[in-house]
């Protein structure tokens, strides 16, 4: 009996204390206004500040995320330039191959021998046997067994040995083991050309045989066509020959066009 009752006058302190303040409440905005005004100001400043703060933390939030998005689209588009760049690369490195061989191409036009078949190397030694070429054009073209090779117009580098339908097959005079009968020099000193293979020649020459690094050599009975060219001389006091090597008019390793020249039948 004794809890209740104290439980119930402590419920009847509280609404009596509640009581005194709302009535001093509406008894100070009532008789001060000012109060009223600075009290709804405090409120309406609090609240703006707490809204504010919301929407400041929003906006930090939707910036970091703008700001990772863009990053990652300027990832993706930066990668995607780069490829780009890579591609035309390759395109233009194309492009830089066919401008040069299309000056190589033009350079041996304006170089073809009247009456010579032009033509292009289609295998080369390290392929074919050892200073042999296979070319392009064959008896459908009127080659023939013995037509002779050249490098460009004044230039003879073989001979045709074998022909096919739409192919043949060049000997070069470089050939290792091979002798060929050429003339030397201004004077048109006779010697013979030995191949020593790789488009190289070599030739012994007497000790007094008036020879120099640039003096060209050129096949008997064909003058006009320059066949190799000195590059160096060796000779020994206690010898009476000296060695004189030559190298032909052309890298065979990298050669690519050709002209055929017809035997007279």
């Amino acid at each position: 009996m004794y809890r209740p009752l104290q439980t119930k006058k402590r419920k009847n302190k509280v609404r009596i204390a509640f009581f005194f303040f709302a009535f001093f409440v509406f008894v100070s905005f009532t008789a001060f206004p000012k109060t009223f005004t600075l009290f709804s100001g405090a409120v309406n400043n609090a609240s703006v500040s707490a809204w504010n703060a919301k929407n400041s933390g929003g906006s930090a939030l939707s910036d970091s995320t703008s700001f990772l998005s863009t990053k990652k689209s300027l990832i993706a588009k930066n990668k995607e330039l780069a490829e780009k760049i890579k591609k035309l690369e390759g395109e233009l490195s194309g492009y830089d191959f066919i401008i040069q061989e299309n000056l190589e191409l033009k350079k041996t036009l304006s170089q073809k021998k009247e009456g010579g078949i032009f033509g292009s190397i289609i295998a080369r030694p390290n392929i074919t046997a050892y200073d042999t070429f296979l070319i392009d054009i064959g008896e459908k073209n009127g080659i023939k067994k013995g037509d002779k090779v050249l490098a460009n117009k004044n230039m003879i580098i073989g001979t045709i040995e074998e022909t096919y339908s739409s192919s043949a097959k060049a000997r070069l005079f470089s050939t290792a083991g091979q002798s060929s009968d050429a003339l030397l020099g201004p004077n048109n000193t006779p010697i013979q050309l030995k191949g020593l293979g790789g488009g190289s020649f070599v030739a012994d020459l007497p000790l007094d045989t008036d020879v120099q690094v640039g003096d060209s050599a050129s096949l008997s009975g064909t003058p006009e066509y320059i066949v190799a060219t000195v590059v160096s001389k060796e000779q020994k006091s206690t010898d009476t020959f000296q060695k004189v090597y030559f190298r032909g008019p052309i890298n065979i390793f990298d050669a690519k066009y050709i002209q055929v020249v017809k035997n007279a039948d």
